[in-house]
């Protein structure tokens, strides 16, 4: 999950449609909205519990990891060779070396 109530509301509306049908119902509720120069800010949150309780009765899946561990697949690792010419070589050089050199100023 994303960090402010705002920033799931485009999740909930795919999921579940019919929990909240409009941005403003939820943004009033769930945001604390203020007016700022430039427009509403919805980036503040109210209401806490009351949505984490609705997240979880309604769109939540939470499992620990003991109940699901038989059902996972082993771990794989793999090295994985690319392709790389001598000019991109030359490039990642250049950009490093005058990174190196910008660090130094710094």
């Amino acid at each position: 999950m994303l960090g402010r109530p705002s920033e799931i509301y485009n999740l909930i509306k795919i999921l579940r449609p019919d929990v909240f049908n409009k941005f403003m119902t939820f943004g009033l509720r769930y945001t604390q909205p203020k007016q700022s120069t430039y427009g509403v800010d919805w980036s503040g949150n109210s209401n806490n519990r009351e949505l984490f309780v609705l997240l979880n009765s309604s769109l939540m899946v939470r499992r620990l990891k003991s109940e699901v561990l038989h059902e996972l697949p082993s771990k794989r690792r793999q090295k994985v060779s690319l392709p790389i010419d001598q000019q991109q070589i030359y490039k990642i050089q250049t950009l490093l070396s005058k990174v190196k050199k910008f660090e130094h100023k710094l």
